[in-house]
């Protein structure tokens, strides 16, 4: 049944509206590699090939990359729609209402006179932003700092960093920078972590997920308070500040492992092995965080609560002030961040690594179905109703968006080119394995890198040829906009031309006096 978007605008606004009408969009385009990354998967097992080996998962990567141009392009144009549907199109700043020049009330700085309302305003020397602005950066990079190391001891605890993997790469154990023989002892065959054991192995993931969310929920803390000191003059500088600042953290930490086994460690294996156990434990971590918790909360101190409303209703009896707005004041705010956060990750594990996880977008698809109604059941049992705002767009999430999807062109190639064997079984006269010394005139590392790179080039070209044949703006909406325009020149040219009579008759009008 089709989403209804406009109740949602009706009651909760537009920037709910707009996350849950991207959220339906993206899951109902998931449909397409879902597909074919089933069919890549079946492939696979019926062959008896690897994703080491398999040279269709070259294509699916280039198919991935190809797939996240016309998503990108095709939610611009469904977002077009619902902007003019909704008479937001083209509003104020990034698709924002409010006039960029409206200050937050937190804001603070000097009074004097404004040259573009000509009225006395605050203002705040941008030489102290770019100053706190610096600060905040070397805070947030120290904070990244811990998280790089946490995430090297997590990955020796699973048994992921060993020279023994490669020792034709490490030809001694002192010889790798980020191995850790007492840590990675524990994942050693008969140890606490046991990485050949299925349940003890995810001891360690479940244990880094826990750590990681504890540092993310202690930069959150840490980046509203930098963004505060920072002190933006709009809702919208201080909003994107906040998004750039928690997604770069979040990021970091979710991607940054993966990067590590792909192109530092170029084991696909491994890589694989993480993307599959990060990816499904972090499905079933927000279901658990987002709702289950919270409504198991609510469940628990239901009794309580009934004693409370069992008392209130005997007070209201001669109480006209109670109302049931009471009880909705003291549910959970509603963050609509964490919900585009989570979106924007799971569309980097399926565009980014797609060579390595091709099935990752029908886990995605089954998992949006699911989490489209957990935020409902959040947003409408759990959390409180969020202030609305008028806005044209998802803002900020769009960029991010963007650069996620255009940056896997470079990563499925060195996964495919580099990390794995996949591209060599799909052109084996072209190229030979990096293992065999006796390279071929013309072949071997230096023409892989050639090939690689001319390859990620191509898709870049091919790309950009499918953003710019689309248009943002759909032919029925620009006609509707041009409609609008030409009204509004004719009723212009009219009005004025009704004064000019006016005048001439005010002029030819004989002074009786």
């Amino acid at each position: 049944t089709p989403f209804p978007l406009d109740s949602f605008r009706a009651y909760y606004g537009e920037t709910v509206a707009f996350y849950f009408g991207w959220m339906d969009f993206f899951t109902k385009m998931l449909i397409i590699p879902g597909f074919a990354g089933t069919v890549n998967i079946v492939y696979m097992r019926v062959s008896g090939k690897s994703i080491v080996t398999c040279e269709w998962t070259t294509l699916f990567g280039v198919f991935m990359f190809l797939w996240g141009i016309c998503f990108l392009r095709m939610w611009d144009r469904q977002e077009s729609k619902l902007s003019y549907r909704w008479g937001t199109f083209d509003k104020g700043d990034g698709g924002m209402l409010k006039p960029k020049y409206e200050p937050r009330v937190q804001f603070q700085g000097q009074v004097q006179f404004s040259p573009v309302t000509g009225r006395l305003e605050k203002h705040y020397p941008m030489y102290k932003r770019r100053m706190k602005q610096f600060v905040s950066a070397w805070i947030t990079l120290c904070m990244l700092s811990i998280a790089f190391v946490v995430m090297i001891m997590s990955l020796n605890l699973r048994g992921y960093v060993h020279p023994d993997h490669n020792r034709e790469r490490w030809q001694n154990d002192d010889s790798h920078p980020f191995y850790f023989p007492s840590i990675a002892a524990l994942s050693e065959k008969g140890a606490i972590f046991d990485a050949t054991s299925t349940y003890c192995s995810l001891i360690p993931t479940i244990i880094h997920v826990v750590v990681i969310q504890t540092m993310n929920t202690i930069y959150r803390q840490v980046a509203e308070k930098l963004t505060e000191w920072e002190n933006y003059e709009t809702d919208h500088g201080h909003e994107d500040s906040l998004i750039l600042k928690r997604f770069a953290f979040e990021a970091f930490d979710a991607f940054l492992p993966l990067f590590y086994l792909a192109f530092y460690e170029k084991d696909i294996l491994k890589l694989r092995s993480e993307l599959v156990q990060v990816f499904n434990f972090d499905m079933f971590r927000r279901m658990a965080l987002e709702f289950i918790v919270p409504r198991a909360t609510q469940i628990i101190g239901k009794k309580a609560d009934d004693i409370r409303k069992t008392k209130k209703l005997d007070i209201t009896k001669d109480d006209d002030d109670y109302t049931p707005l009471t009880d909705e004041s003291e549910l959970d705010e509603y963050e609509e961040f964490d919900d585009y956060l989570e979106m924007v990750i799971q569309l980097g594990y399926i565009t980014l690594f797609a060579s390595a996880y091709p099935f990752a977008s029908a886990v995605a698809l089954i998992a949006n179905i699911v989490e489209v109604r957990t935020d409902l059941l959040k947003l409408t049992q759990v959390c409180r109703r969020p202030r609305p705002y008028r806005v044209g767009t998802i803002g900020t999430w769009k960029i991010v968006l963007i650069c996620t999807v255009w940056l896997s062109a470079l990563t499925n190639c060195l996964i495919f080119g580099m990390t794995s064997n996949q591209l060599m079984e799909l052109i084996p006269n072209y190229l030979i394995s990096d293992s065999d010394l006796d390279f071929v005139t013309g072949k071997g590392s230096i023409a892989a890198v050639v090939l690689i790179f001319g390859l990620e080039r191509l898709m870049l070209v091919v790309g950009l040829i499918i953003y710019l044949a689309l248009p943002s703006v759909p032919e029925d909406v620009q006609c509707e906009l041009q409609r609008i325009q030409f009204v509004e020149m004719k009723e212009s040219l009219e009005f004025r031309r009704s004064n000019l009579v006016e005048h001439e008759k005010t002029v030819m009008r004989p002074n009786v006096s």
